[in-house]
């Protein structure tokens, strides 16, 4: 899922950025695209906080079965 989020992210920054590096016509299309990086910002923020709750939870996972096979041979 995060890998999916990830990639729409990055497809979506590439288009704020055109957005922003074309040349815009009126102030309305440079905040459009302001407002679309900033979304984009946010998003990687948010895809990122989601990776590092996975790994953490596979870590704790992975601890957690550590323990209970010790607990099982001691």
């Amino acid at each position: 899922m995060s890998n999916v989020l990830f990639v729409l992210t990055f497809v979506f920054f590439l288009a704020a950025t055109v957005v922003l590096a074309g040349a815009p016509r009126n102030s309305v299309q440079e905040i459009e695209g302001l407002i679309a990086f900033l979304i984009t910002a946010v998003v990687f923020t948010g895809t990122g906080i989601i990776r590092a709750v996975d790994r953490l939870r596979e870590e704790l996972t992975a601890a957690g079965k550590g323990k209970d096979a010790d607990r099982q041979d001691g």
